[in-house]
């Protein structure tokens, strides 16, 4: 008789809680399996929203349009310091990225917030 088996879907949190406006937001992930093996995403794609408490988008990366794929198993992302100038600090964002495998399966691998400080030198 097998044991039943639990799988963890649960995404990793990553919360940017000290981002001062106008600075860059610059992250990696990179992608292994259960035996820490790397997960070829080179075909896949990769998006993450940063919304406000209301729900709604005030910023949206996606390949190529602020994620990278620089490895096999790795993206990097980066949101420039001219959108990072427009984060409220009276406000803390929820964030995820989504990883659509490219047979069409979307995982969600990152979720977090986001809290500015306000920008003192422009």
């Amino acid at each position: 008789m097998n044991d039943p088996a639990t799988i963890s879907l649960r995404p990793a949190e990553v919360h940017f809680m000290d981002l001062v406006q106008g600075d860059d937001l610059n992250f990696t992930v990179a992608l292994t399996d259960d035996a820490g093996a790397p997960v070829n995403v080179a075909a896949d794609d990769f998006k993450m929203q940063i919304r406000r408490a209301d729900n709604s988008v005030v910023k949206t990366l996606s390949k190529d349009n602020g994620i990278t794929i620089i490895s096999s198993n790795t993206i990097y992302g980066s949101m420039p310091g001219t959108d990072t100038a427009a984060l409220d600090p009276d406000y803390t964002y929820n964030y995820d990225i989504q990883w659509t495998i490219s047979g069409g399966l979307v995982r969600t691998i990152v979720t977090g917030r986001i809290k500015a400080y306000k920008q003192i030198t422009v």
